[in-house]
C-alpha cells in the first residue's frame, strides 16, 4: 500500500489518500524475513527488546514457519509471511509494543489452522497462558461444539458461513472486553488481510468483508484510540465496496481524489481570501503557545457516502476539509474552549455547534492519540461556510501503553459499557432465532456502541442536564435516568416555547437543547407496538419483555373502558390536541363527539371513549387533557 501526500500552501499537515498497491515487507525467505524482522523490533523497541526477548520473538516465528511452510494464501505468497505482516502492522502502525501481543500476532491462526498439531496447552507450555489465551481469543468459530460453548446452546443444523461470522463476532467482543489485546491482534490480522483483499476470487465476499471491517473493527478501533490506522482501514475498504472489479474500483477511487484535491483547492482560496489562517491563530497565540491550528479532511469513505446519499453530487453545506484546533491534555478545561469560542465569533458569523465526544468540562481521563469534543460551523463574508472541530490531544509521548490505557476503567473509552454488553446478547438472541437479514442488523447495532454525535437535554423537573447520543428517544431517556422504573414512563412533555409545553410519545427523537418533563404512571406499561428506542440497552431490555409477555411470566392488567365527557371554552385545534394526548399516551380513542353549545356558541361540549390498560394511565389522561387552558370540566362514565 502505498500513502499520497499533497501538501500545499497553508500550515497543513500531510494529506493522506491510500491506494491498493500493497508492497508486501516480507518475501517468502525465512532468514532474510526473519532478520528483517527482528531488526525493526529492535529499531522500535530497543529498550524492552533485550537478548531474552529476542529469543521469545525468534522462536515463536521459527514456531510458525514450520506449522505453516507448505501452505500459501490465496494471492499465491507463502502464509508464513501473513503472521509477520500482521506482527509488523501492529509495531509499525499501531504502535503496540507489547512483547506478549506482538508473539500472539505472530501465532493467531495456529489453533484455528493447525488445530491437529497444536493446542491452547501446547502455546501456553511452549510461550505463556497470556499469549494463549489472546490466540485463543482471536482464533474464528468454525465448528458446532465451539459454538455450543460460547452460545451454551445445542447445533443441529449447519453451520452456515453468517452463523459462523456471528459467533466468532459475539465471541471476539465477549473475551475482548476482558482483554482487549484479543481486539488488538484481530484489528492487525484484519487490517493485512483488506490490504491483500484481492487474493480473494469471489467479489460478494470480498464486499462483505469490507463491510463488516467498517461497520464493526473500525469503528471498535476508533474507540480504543486508533483513530489514524482505522480511517486508512476504512479507506482500504471502500475499493472492495463501490466496485467489483480492481480497475473499475480503481478508476472510482481515482475520481474521488480529484473531487478531494478540487475541495482542497476551494479551501485553500476561500481560507486565504478571507485570512482565516492568520486569524484563528492570533486567537490561539493569545491563549496559549501550545494550542496548534491545523487542517484535517473528511476520509474518502465519508465523500463517497456523501455522495452516495446525494445523487453524486456534493451538497452546498458539505465541508471536506476543516480547521482543527489542537490543545494539549496538560492544559485543557472547558474555560480554554468558551474563550477561543467567544473570540471566534467576533472573527466569524457562527451558525452551530455539534457536540461530539461526552466530554466537555473536563478531562478526567488519559487519551491514548486525539479525542475530538466539538464541531462549530462558522459563516465568512463570502457566504461559505467553515467548520472547526476542538480536538485534545495527548500531551507528552504518544506510545500505545496498553496496560495504562486500556485496562484501566476511569481512563477514556468512547462507548457504554452497558449498551457493549447489550450487543453481545443481542448477537446471541439472534443466532439462535430466525431472522432475516442479521448482519445488517448486527453492523447497524454496532454503530449505536460508538456514537459520533450528542445532543444536550434539560430535565425541567430536577433542572439536570444530558448529554445523549444524537438518535435517543423518551424511552432510551427513561432506561438513562431511572432504569428501574423506565416502563413506567407512558411519554414526555417537551417545552415548545412561549410558556407552551407539547405532549410527546415515547419514540420521539430527542433534539439538542429541549427541556422535558417525563410523564411516568404508577405501574409498569406493557405495550410495546410502535416502540422505536435507539439504545441497544432498551432494544434488548425490549426484546426480553416481549418475551416474558409471550410466555405469560407476566399478565397485562384487564383493560379499562371508560367515556369521558368534556367541556370548555371553543377553540380551533382542541380536538386534535386531545386526540395528540391519546395518541402520545398510546391509548385508543373512540366515539369522538364534539359540537359547539347551542345555548353559548363560544363553548362547546363532547364525549369520547378510550381504552385504559391501568387506572393510572386514565388518570395521566385525564390531568393533561386538564393541562388544556380551555378545558373546564371532565366527567368519566363507565361504558
Amino acid at each position: 500500500m502505498e500513502i499520497e501526500s499533497d501538501n500545499k500552501n497553508l500550515s497543513i499537515f500531510p494529506q493522506r489518500i491510500v491506494t491498493i498497491k500493497f508492497q508486501p515487507n516480507y518475501f517468502g525467505d525465512i532468514e532474510f524475513d526473519k532478520k528483517k524482522f527482528l531488526e525493526n523490533c529492535q529499531k522500535r523497541i530497543p529498550v524492552i527488546f533485550t537478548s531474552n526477548v529476542i529469543g521469545k520473538v525468534e522462536k515463536a516465528i521459527d514456531f510458525v514457519y514450520e506449522l505453516f511452510k507448505e501452505d500459501r494464501r490465496n494471492d499465491g505468497t507463502m502464509f508464513y509471511t501473513h503472521f509477520l505482516e500482521t506482527a509488523h502492522i501492529l509495531l509499525n502502525k499501531f504502535k503496540i509494543y507489547d512483547i506478549d501481543t506482538i508473539i500472539a500476532a505472530l501465532l493467531h491462526d495456529t489453533l484455528e489452522d493447525k488445530k491437529e498439531k497444536v493446542s491452547f496447552e501446547d502455546l501456553a507450555r511452549i510461550f505463556n497462558k497470556n499469549v494463549a489465551e489472546i490466540v485463543e481469543g482471536v482464533t474464528k468459530i468454525t465448528s458446532h461444539s465451539e459454538v455450543e460453548k460460547n452460545f451454551h446452546v445445542t447445533v443441529d443444523k449447519e453451520l452456515t458461513y453468517e452463523k459462523q461470522e456471528l459467533a466468532t463476532i459475539q465471541k471476539i467482543f465477549k473475551y475482548g472486553l476482558i482483554n482487549p489485546r484479543i481486539f488488538l491482534v484481530k484489528f492487525a490480522d484484519r487490517f493485512h488481510n483488506v490490504l491483500t483483499l484481492y487474493g480473494i476470487p469471489k467479489p460478494k465476499r470480498r464486499k462483505d468483508i469490507a463491510e463488516e471491517t467498517v461497520n464493526i473493527y473500525v469503528k471498535l478501533m476508533s474507540s480504543l484510540g486508533l483513530v489514524d490506522p482505522a480511517k486508512e482501514l476504512r479507506d482500504l475498504c471502500l475499493f472492495h465496496i463501490i466496485a467489483e472489479e480492481q480497475s473499475v474500483a480503481e478508476e472510482k477511487y481515482r475520481n474521488l481524489v480529484e473531487i478531494h484535491k478540487s475541495e482542497r483547492d476551494k479551501f485553500i482560496a476561500i481560507s486565504s481570501a478571507h485570512n482565516v489562517e492568520e486569524k484563528i491563530k492570533g486567537i490561539l497565540q493569545s491563549v496559549s503557545e501550545k494550542i496548534n491550528l491545523l487542517v484535517g479532511h473528511k476520509t474518502l469513505y465519508e465523500l463517497y457516502e456523501t455522495l452516495e446519499r446525494n445523487s453524486n453530487k456534493i451538497p452546498s453545506n458539505y465541508q471536506h476539509f476543516y480547521w482543527i484546533i489542537d490543545i494539549p491534555s496538560d492544559i485543557y478545561s472547558a474555560k480554554i474552549i468558551e474563550q477561543i469560542e467567544t473570540s471566534l465569533k467576533n472573527k466569524f458569523a457562527f451558525i452551530s455547534s455539534e457536540q461530539i465526544s461526552s466530554v466537555r468540562d473536563k478531562l478526567t481521563q488519559e487519551i491514548v492519540q486525539y479525542l475530538s469534543l466539538a464541531k462549530n460551523t462558522y459563516i465568512l463574508p463570502s457566504k461559505e461556510r467553515m467548520e472547526l472541530v476542538f480536538n485534545v490531544t495527548p500531551s507528552g509521548s504518544s506510545r500505545f501503553d496498553i496496560d495504562k490505557v486500556i485496562f484501566k476503567k476511569d481512563y477514556h473509552q468512547s462507548y457504554d459499557e452497558r449498551e457493549y454488553q447489550a450487543f453481545i446478547e443481542l448477537i446471541e438472541y439472534f443466532y439462535n432465532q430466525d431472522v432475516s437479514k442479521k448482519m445488517e442488523l448486527i453492523f447497524e447495532f454496532a454503530k449505536r456502541i460508538y456514537p459520533s454525535e450528542y445532543v444536550s437535554v434539560r430535565d425541567n423537573l430536577n433542572d439536570t442536564y444530558y448529554l445523549v447520543p444524537n438518535g435517543f428517544t423518551i424511552l432510551d431517556l427513561a432506561f438513562k435516568i431511572t432504569p428501574d422504573k423506565a416502563f413506567h414512563t407512558i411519554g414526555a412533555r417537551i417545552y415548545a416555547g412561549n410558556g407552551q409545553w407539547e405532549s410527546k410519545s415515547l419514540s420521539y427523537v430527542l433534539k439538542n437543547d429541549d427541556i422535558f418533563e417525563l410523564i411516568t404512571a404508577g405501574t409498569p406499561s406493557y405495550e410495546l407496538e410502535n416502540l422505536k428506542p435507539y439504545s441497544l440497552v432498551v432494544i434488548n431490555e425490549v426484546r426480553k419483555l416481549q418475551q416474558r409477555l409471550e410466555k405469560k411470566e407476566i399478565q397485562p392488567k384487564q383493560t379499562i373502558v371508560k367515556t369521558i365527557s368534556i367541556r370548555g371554552l371553543d377553540k380551533v385545534g382542541i380536538g386534535a390536541q386531545i386526540l395528540n394526548i391519546g395518541n402520545v399516551l398510546n391509548i385508543p380513542l373512540t366515539k369522538l363527539n364534539f359540537d359547539l353549545n347551542p345555548i353559548k356558541i363560544t363553548e362547546f361540549k363532547g364525549s369520547l371513549t378510550g381504552k385504559f390498560n391501568s387506572v393510572d394511565k386514565l388518570n395521566i389522561f385525564l390531568i393533561e387533557i386538564m393541562k388544556i387552558p380551555e378545558i373546564k370540566e371532565i366527567e368519566v362514565f363507565d361504558e
